[in-house]
């Protein structure tokens, strides 16, 4: 069961949200999620709910869990946002993959159509009414592209189907980086049933590998508390064949006005835990929460030449504190997070190993208004490890602004340098990003021209992994 929702936005017709017209996308303006969420075609995309990490946000497609059982990982490039266009933002840890928040991806039920093309050769469309709907096509951008088709049922029970062909240049200086992946996902929410068969393989120069995750679960309510059962299980030529059933349960309940949110699982071995307090007040909303992780497949199993996993693991711990402010144009934020056991890979003596770093600290605040047209919103973060060591890849200073009229459309986003490893000896400059729309309607359809990336800057929001330069798009939008 999902949580009290933070934050609510409409994101399916909002350009510079679209991960189709471009492989970034931002969740910057949205007020009290304090983050971004970057997307690519590799497996990179990650989320920073208030501070957090990729491998700690739950990922959910109309409610239904799409995690990957083997990493935790859940990228937000496989998801049509032409599909699934609201966005729902919820705090805390509520499930067996949840540790800093939540993303709930809603879906589009009214009647519309679009097309997309940029200078790339690269091209997608889509269409979707109340019953369902697809998007699919062939982006490119420098030498990495993406081939992919998304379908989706949403009448009656709730089915969905995504298979992608993904071409990366890798990482820069690691040719084993580079290759093709194909995935196949395929979704379905039937009664009180909820099924999700991830397949996924990787072909470079060196090795071809595979994955194929299963999860099978049923839902049983009980006044005000739902029970799930899951069954998880793997295939890999890495990890092996592994199998484990989860047992969750998790109840809501309103006191005084005051949400109080519970949860714990099980999976046989370990138990893991979430719950939040909030006191929402007129302007204000306070709350605290507790959150618990069991280590996935791959933090556990994994065997690879140049990597392993760890059984001896320890779940990860977190305590939270926050604050929101919200008064007509002008919100502020602000958090605390105390976490013991971070799970982190760490070489050592060329191996890879998933190991128990001793715990952090992250604490901040985020401002932001909006005034008709402009939006602006600026982020403080602070994250420590116990050593002294600033955490990888949290940006110290965050800028995002944005204009939007009835012709124009004009977003930017600045994020400090950010170490990439923990002992603070290399890091990632910068990333300064602007994309410019100008759009016009003729007979109800609304047809825009755009340049994104216009400083042509080759941002890294992960160390080795360039973004694409200035590219010019064209895009047509129609309700029906």
């Amino acid at each position: 069961m999902l949580p009290e929702i933070v934050v609510e936005a409409e994101i399916g017709e909002t350009l510079s949200l679209k991960p189709y017209v471009s492989p970034y996308v931002s969740t910057s303006l949205l007020p009290l999620s304090f983050g971004f969420t970057y997307g690519s075609y590799s497996d990179l995309s990650g989320v920073s709910i208030k501070g957090g990490h990729p491998k700690g946000n739950a990922v959910y497609l109309n409610n239904v869990l799409i995690n990957q059982p083997q990493s935790s990982y859940a990228d937000l490039a496989d998801i049509s946002q032409f599909l699934f266009g609201r966005l729902q933002v919820i705090e805390g840890g509520f499930s067996p993959y949840s540790f800093y928040g939540n993303l709930n991806f809603k879906p589009s039920k009214d009647r519309a159509f679009y097309g997309f093309l940029n200078n790339f050769l690269g091209f997608s469309a889509g269409f979707r009414d109340s019953l369902g709907g697809f998007d699919f096509g062939n982006l490119t951008g420098g030498r990495d592209s993406l081939t992919f088709f998304e379908g989706a049922i949403f009448s009656g029970s709730f089915w969905n189907l995504r298979f992608s062909r993904k071409r990366t240049s890798g990482m820069e200086g690691f040719p084993q980086s580079s290759g093709i992946q194909t995935d196949l996902r395929v979704l379905g929410k039937f009664r009180d049933f909820e099924l999700l068969i991830l397949g996924r393989e990787w072909e470079d120069a060196f090795i071809r590998s595979y994955h194929t995750n299963l999860r099978f679960g049923r839902i049983f309510g009980l006044s005000k508390v739902k029970i799930l059962t899951y069954l998880e299980a793997i295939n890999s030529s890495n990890v092996g064949t592994k199998i484990r059933p989860i047992f969750y349960i998790s109840g809501d309940l309103k006191v005084l006005g005051n949400f109080v949110s519970s949860n714990v699982w099980t999976d046989g071995k370990r138990i893991g835990y979430g719950s939040l307090l909030s006191f929402p007040l007129k302007y204000a909303v306070f709350g605290i929460s507790v959150s618990n992780r069991i280590p996935s497949f791959d933090e556990l199993y994994w065997r690879g030449a140049q990597a392993e996993g760890n059984l001896n693991l320890k779940n990860e711990k977190a305590l939270s504190l926050s604050s929101d402010f919200k008064f007509k144009a002008f919100y502020l934020s602000a958090f605390f997070r105390r976490i013991w056991d971070i799970i982190e890979w760490r070489n050592e003596g060329g191996i890879w190993r998933p190991e128990n770093v001793s715990g952090g600290r992250m604490w901040g605040l985020s401002f932001g208004a909006k005034f008709y047209n402009l939006s602006f919103k600026y982020d403080r973060l602070y994250a420590y490890y116990d050593s002294g060591k600033r955490m990888i890849y949290r940006p110290r200073n965050s800028y995002a602004a944005s204009f939007s009229s009835n012709i124009f459309e004009l977003s930017f986003l600045y994020l400090d340098p950010r170490f990439s490893n923990p002992s603070n000896t290399r890091f990632v400059d910068f990333i300064l990003t602007l994309n410019g729309y100008l759009k016009f309607e003729i007979w109800g359809n609304v047809f825009v021209f755009g340049l994104e990336n216009i400083t042509n800057r080759k941002n890294q929001f992960v160390e080795g992994y360039p973004s694409r330069g200035r590219t010019l798009v064209f895009y047509v939008f129609g309700r029906i």
